[in-house]
């Protein structure tokens, strides 16, 4: 079910602009980003930060093979990386 939330996000984000944004049942908001050369995924609460857990089974359910994470703010963000030659 989250696989399908966030692939219809990254759709959602091509066709948009670039951005697409919704909240998951338990207060997890996710934004999709497709702007630059590689997709990212931004997780943010309204009340406290998302945790690095919750980043990594996003992550796994977006098919990022490689990614970087980082935290901006009470937000964070997973860049989805080229795979290494």
């Amino acid at each position: 079910m989250l696989a399908q939330i966030i692939e219809s996000l990254f759709a959602e984000a091509r066709a948009n602009n670039g951005r697409a944004r919704t909240c998951l049942p338990r207060g997890l908001w996710l934004e999709a980003d497709t702007r630059g050369p590689c997709r990212t995924l931004i997780l943010s609460r309204r009340d406290g930060s998302p945790s690095p857990r919750e980043a990594h089974i996003c992550v796994k359910h977006a098919g990022f093979t490689h990614f970087g994470i980082a935290n901006h703010q009470n937000k964070l963000v997973v860049f989805e990386q080229k795979e290494e030659v």
